[in-house]
């Protein structure tokens, strides 16, 4: 297995840690003037977000840019605070060559998301289980 953090190693804020280059669990920003995000933009195959704070949701829409369509896992109420945070971050930093993603990157969660239930049980990429937990 090879992991590598893309962000939040060290620090608080832009978590994102890449398993064998299929698997990402969480891509936020860290927030201040500028933001910072993970320090590249990988092509998962699949995406888990543990929760639904800006250090660890605050970069997924960036995950969609071009022909890119990583299946995105995660619970209903962290589906709709990503959506906030990202809308909210467009209103600070959109016009910014800084941020990363734009209103279509956001528009296109809804293409890929997958929800799931507390404790839920699902596969995702590589034949990985996982389950909601928060």
């Amino acid at each position: 297995m090879e992991v590598e953090f893309l962000g939040g190693a060290r620090e608080v804020g832009r978590s994102a840690v890449l398993v064998d280059d299929a698997l990402l669990l969480d891509y936020g920003l860290l927030a201040g003037d500028p933001p910072r995000y993970p320090v590249r933009d990988p092509e998962p195959d699949a995406v888990v977000v543990s929760h639904g704070h800006l250090d660890h949701v605050g970069a997924v829409p960036a995950l969609l840019k071009g022909d890119r369509r990583p299946a995105i896992h995660w619970t209903p109420p962290t589906a709709a605070l990503a959506r906030t945070l990202a809308r909210d971050t467009l209103k600070l930093h959109g016009n910014s060559p800084l941020c990363p993603f734009a209103d279509e990157h956001v528009a296109r969660l809804g293409e890929v998301e997958r929800r799931h239930g507390y404790g839920e049980p699902f596969p995702v990429a590589g034949g990985t289980d996982a389950a909601a937990t928060r």
